[in-house]
């Protein structure tokens, strides 16, 4: 079989895995906000402010309150993502693609913003090694979870529906991976499944109960067909939150993996 190459086709889609390797990296780093080593704080342009809607003094949900968009809040207890004022994560990433680890503290500032109709809370990473800062924002309610944040470089909200709690095993999802519903003019979009739910989990030496196992595929639509391009296994503990993220990505022989593990937390009352 003779195949045709034609150069700019041919760089044209080079120049589109570059970016798109590119988002994937992001994606790793941005997930959970959990890295914590990225740039300074982004300022977000206005066009996306738009879409993020500031919510007034005092209107932050407290457990047992209704707040429109966010109809069913849980308590600290029965979520899977606590949201009160002053909790906080500590973790250490690993990958094959670095000898050094990395650790971050998350913690919940109260802040809040309402993203597509849904009341959000602000959580910010800061790096344990170089003190830099990212932002990115948690929803909790209606047995659904969701994490939002934007990337500066790609000019895109990120979003991750990552666990769908009261889902059956191996009962599945699908979602946009951004906002806009692409990422440099091509879709893409997160599978998630849920793949165990009650079970135990170690991590860094603790054992979990109550946790829930979920898997994420990230696929990007190109030439019509949907390519699997990174696989994000979350593990959430009832009352606590994410406590290990497990990422592996193979593109063109590129193979990469990344792990994010709690190490200690503080739950605020």
């Amino acid at each position: 079989m003779h195949l045709e190459v034609n150069g700019p086709i041919l760089t044209k889609k080079l120049n589109l895995i570059s970016k798109m390797k590119l988002h994937n990296l992001l994606l790793i780093l941005s997930i959970a906000i959990l890295t914590g080593c990225g740039k300074d704080e982004p300022v977000i342009p206005q066009e996306y402010l738009d879409k993020l809607t500031t919510q007034t003094p005092g209107s932050t949900t407290s457990p047992g309150t209704t707040t429109p968009g966010n109809t069913s809040p849980e308590t600290t207890l029965d979520t899977y993502q606590p949201l009160t004022k002053g909790s906080f994560w500590k973790n250490v990433e690993s990958s094959n693609f670095s000898t050094v680890d990395e650790a971050s503290t998350i913690t919940l500032t109260g802040k809040t913003k309402t993203i597509n109709g849904k009341l959000y809370s602000e959580a910010v990473s800061v790096s344990d090694l170089t003190g830099e800062r990212d932002t990115a924002y948690f929803y909790a309610a209606n047995n659904n979870y969701i994490l939002y944040s934007y990337e500066e470089d790609l000019e895109e909200i990120l979003q991750f529906d990552y666990l769908h709690s009261n889902a059956a095993v191996n009962e599945t999802w699908e979602t946009p991976v951004t906002v806009s519903g692409s990422v440099v003019g091509v879709l893409g979009r997160l599978r998630g499944t849920l793949k165990e739910k009650g079970i135990k989990k170690t991590v860094k030496g603790k054992e979990y109960s109550n946790v829930i196992h979920t898997e994420l595929v990230l696929q990007y639509n190109y030439n019509n067909a949907w390519e699997t391009w990174a696989t994000y296994n979350f593990y959430v503990a009832k009352g606590i939150g994410i406590i290990e993220i497990d990422t592996d990505m193979d593109i063109m022989g590129l193979s990469m993996s990344y792990k994010s593990q709690l190490t200690s937390y503080s739950i605020a009352k």
